[in-house]
């Protein structure tokens, strides 16, 4: 019966992290964002990146993993996530 409530409970993890690309890419949110940076013939790309990333940082919150990056790691995650 747990196994049956564990499983449950990743695929709605994996569920909502699907949802959320499908409405980012049926909005055109990453066409419009492509379309203004000029940069419309990687599209695909950043559809991919947006699938890895929300299924690495779904594997992460889900199975507990330990990600030890230090102070420059956390420097420029930063960056990277907020400001680029």
């Amino acid at each position: 019966m747990i196994s049956v409530i564990i499983f449950i409970g990743a695929m709605s993890g994996v569920f909502t992290a699907a949802g959320l690309f499908a409405l980012i890419t049926s909005v055109g949110v990453i066409n419009r964002y492509a379309d203004v940076s000029g940069t419309s013939r990687h599209v695909s790309l950043y559809e991919e990146c947006i699938i890895i990333g929300a299924t690495a940082a779904n594997a992460v919150y889900v199975l507990g993993i330990t990600v030890r990056i230090g102070m420059t790691g956390c420097i420029i995650f930063g960056l990277i996530s907020g400001y680029l």
